[in-house]
């Protein structure tokens, strides 16, 4: 079993999806599972995907995790 840490190991990794962006599929799926959370929640989630973005690991983000972040403050933004 594999316990390296993906977002903090530097070695690249010989699979794919892991730093895949979403497709269209999976970004509309998430842009509609945003409308449905409460503002709370929606927040939570947007922190999470704030954290999950931070430089300071050494290692640049995963471009699904970058989508998250647009995707959930693009919905806060539509909120206000």
């Amino acid at each position: 079993m594999d316990t390296r840490d993906s977002r903090t190991d530097p070695q690249p990794s010989n699979e794919p999806w892991l730093d895949r962006p979403l497709t269209a599929e999976e970004l509309r799926a998430l842009r509609d599972r945003l409308s449905k959370m409460m503002q709370l929640e929606l927040v939570k989630f947007y922190n999470a995907a704030l954290e999950m973005c931070q430089l300071d690991r050494g290692v640049p983000p995963r471009a699904a995790f970058v989508q998250q972040l647009v995707a959930s403050w693009k919905e806060i933004q539509r909120r206000l």
